[in-house]
């Protein structure tokens, strides 16, 4: 069950040739050995976290077998996650798929510091732009929302940096809308029921059980994001990608719905030991069915999608050799 990497991927140098053979000789005695992985998150993501968490319980459960242990530091903000991948203090770390890629490329909060030596293992769960609204509002697209009043989301919020993504991809600014309003949570539920607002938007992965209140208190529907804009964005960035919120999600809804969103990925650095990476990807992939029933979150999680949607930077070449082997890349 515990491999050890292909040499069929080795590049046929003589040194890398030499350090893989040590590697697969020494394999075996490495198994015996307790190793250790941290998987860094942020405080208060409650996606990161629960990726992370459920990784460190598959890997913990086979403890006995493969000895490797698992834990989940919890940093302020993305930045110091990302330095301690830096340092080399923790093995990995899960950014959402925007982080990743402006780490990654030293872009917005990470401007002048590119982060090239990250790398990617996989990807995970969607946080999808859903778009609630009032079934006697007529939206039945983004298009309808125009000369509406619609809820955009608190600006340090990620349903804001959604709601902005969907303003960029369509040329549009906020005096296309009658008003807009900046309310979390609950409150922006209250708001679509009394009619303050059209529409609210969440950023949440599927099932959202505030997503199921607005839509059974306030007789709404969610309304899809595809317009040709909206494929264009997806197309033409590495970090948004497409996502489908499937039939029987939520209790009303009754066809599958197109919309888009950011990933959970999860990162190391280029340092990263090889074998290290590959034996918990083999432990992720051997388990998925697992990992699908830790969380309703999970249960759609698809084999190639992992291996690819909001992935920026390069694979990680342990997660490589994997995908490779199981034709996953």
């Amino acid at each position: 069950m515990w491999r050890t990497i292909n040499d069929m991927f080795v590049l046929p140098t003589i040194p890398v040739f030499v350090c893989a053979v040590a590697m697969i000789t020494t394999a075996s005695a490495q198994s015996q050995q307790q190793r250790a992985i941290t998987i860094g998150v942020v405080d208060g993501n409650a996606a990161s976290q629960k990726l992370a968490q459920s990784i460190c319980a598959l890997v913990n459960g086979g403890s006995p077998e493969h000895g490797i242990l698992c834990s989940t530091p919890s940093h302020t903000d993305d930045k110091a996650n990302l330095a301690a991948l830096r340092t080399g203090e923790q093995t990995m770390a899960v950014l959402m798929s925007d982080q990743h890629a402006f780490a990654y490329e030293g872009r917005d909060r990470f401007e002048g510091t590119p982060f090239q030596d990250m790398r990617s293992i996989l990807s995970a769960q969607a946080q999808a732009f859903t778009l609630v609204a009032r079934k006697s509002a007529g939206i039945a697209s983004l298009d309808d929302l125009k000369n509406r009043t619609i809820n955009i989301g608190h600006p340090d919020k990620p349903q804001r940096l959604l709601m902005n993504t969907v303003l960029t991809a369509k040329s549009w600014d906020l005096s296309e809308f009658a008003a807009t309003l900046e309310l979390k949570g609950r409150d922006q539920i209250a708001a679509l029921c009394n009619g303050k607002a059209d529409a609210v938007v969440f950023a949440s992965t599927p099932p959202d059980p505030l997503v199921q209140e607005a839509l059974d208190t306030c007789n709404a529907s969610i309304v899809p994001a595809e317009e040709d804009d909206i494929i264009s964005l997806i197309d033409n960035t590495s970090h948004y990608t497409q996502v489908a919120i499937p039939s029987g999600t939520y209790k009303s809804l009754d066809d599958d719905v197109n919309t888009f969103g950011l990933r959970s990925t999860l990162v190391a650095s280029k340092s990263a030991d090889r074998q290290l990476v590959y034996d918990v990807v083999e432990i992720i992939f051997e388990n998925l069915d697992k990992l699908r029933s830790f969380d309703p979150a999970f249960e759609t999680l698809d084999e190639l999608d992992m291996t690819r949607s909001g992935l920026t930077a390069p694979l990680h070449n342990g997660a490589l050799y994997f995908f490779r082997e199981e034709d996953l890349h």
